[in-house]
C-alpha cells in the first residue's frame, strides 16, 4: 500500500501531487494545438504532469521516450510507430482500427506489425530520409484528424536526445513544420538538459526556435505537499501527523520529488 502510495516511476491519478498552475497551462495549450516544452531535471515529475493532463483531457496520445534512442532511424521508427497507435486509438472497433492502420502505411509503402497492442513500424526497406517519411506521414495524420475533426497529442520525452544523436537538423525541421501549421496535433516536448534544450529551441539558426510555450518545472512549496502528505498519512493510519514530521521529511529530501516519495 505504501508503495502504491508513493510510487518510484510514474506518479499517476491519486498518487500525482499538486502542479495545479502547470496543469493548467499544459491543458490549454494542449486545446489549443500550441506546441509546448516542460523543461525540469530528472525526476522532478515531467512525464507524471504530462501524463496525468492526457489521461484527464482524453485525447488520442502516444508518447515517445527518446532516451534510449540511438540513430536518426530509431527516432523515426518511434515517431511513426506513435502515429499508428493514434490511429488505432480513433477506430473503436479493433478489426476496423487495424484495417484503418494498414491502409495508412501501406499507401507509404511502409510495413509495420501489431504487437503487444502497440503498432510497430519496420522501415528497413525506406528508401527515404527520416526526415521526409516524418514529415510526410505526420501531413498525412493531420489531414485525417482535420477531415475527422479530431485531436491527438504526440509527446516527445527526454527530447534534447535528438540534438545527441545527429548534427542533421532535417528531423527538426519536418516536426516544425507540422508543429507551426497543425490545428489538430499537439505537440508536447519535455526535457531535463536545459543546456541541449537552449540549443535546439533558442538558437535562430535552428528549425524549432522560439516554436513553444515554456514551463519549467520547480521543487513543490511545503503547501502544496502538505495537503497530499496528510491526505496519505489519513488513509494509512487514520490520523494526521504532527506538522513537524512534515517539515523533516521535505528538509531531508530537499523537496525534491523524487526524493520525498522515497522517503516516504
Amino acid at each position: 500500500m505504501l508503495e502504491d502510495f508513493f510510487p518510484q516511476g510514474l506518479a499517476l491519478g491519486d498518487n500525482f501531487c499538486n502542479r495545479v498552475d502547470e496543469q493548467a497551462r499544459l491543458t490549454h495549450d494542449i486545446a489549443l494545438a500550441k506546441p509546448v516544452l516542460v523543461i525540469s531535471p530528472r525526476r522532478y515529475g515531467k512525464t507524471s504532469l504530462i501524463l496525468t493532463v492526457l489521461h484527464k483531457m482524453g485525447l488520442p496520445f502516444a508518447c515517445m521516450d527518446l532516451y534510449s534512442h540511438l540513430n536518426e532511424v530509431e527516432v523515426q521508427n518511434a515517431i511513426l510507430s506513435a502515429v499508428g497507435d493514434i490511429l488505432y486509438a480513433l477506430e473503436s472497433a479493433p478489426k476496423k482500427a487495424l484495417q484503418f492502420v494498414t491502409d495508412f502505411f501501406s499507401d507509404l509503402s511502409i510495413n509495420f506489425k501489431f504487437s503487444n497492442s502497440q503498432i510497430r513500424v519496420d522501415f528497413a526497406q525506406n528508401k527515404q530520409t527520416p526526415a521526409k517519411t516524418v514529415l510526410s506521414v505526420l501531413q498525412k495524420l493531420d489531414g485525417i484528424l482535420k477531415k475527422k475533426n479530431k485531436k491527438a497529442v504526440l509527446f516527445f520525452d527526454e527530447f534534447q536526445r535528438l540534438c545527441q544523436i545527429t548534427d542533421n537538423a532535417a528531423l527538426e525541421g519536418a516536426i516544425r513544420h507540422v508543429a507551426q501549421e497543425s490545428k489538430h496535433i499537439s505537440f508536447v516536448f519535455s526535457g531535463s538538459n536545459r543546456h541541449l534544450l537552449a540549443q535546439m529551441f533558442d538558437d535562430r539558426a535552428k528549425p524549432l526556435y522560439k516554436l513553444c510555450d515554456r514551463i519549467t518545472l520547480d521543487r513543490m512549496l511545503k503547501e502544496h505537499y502538505l495537503p497530499f502528505l496528510q491526505s496519505k498519512a489519513k488513509l494509512q493510519w487514520q490520523k494526521l501527523l504532527d506538522e513537524e514530521v512534515v517539515d523533516a521529511i521535505l528538509e531531508l529530501a530537499q523537496r525534491h520529488p523524487y526524493y520525498v516519495n522515497l522517503l516516504c
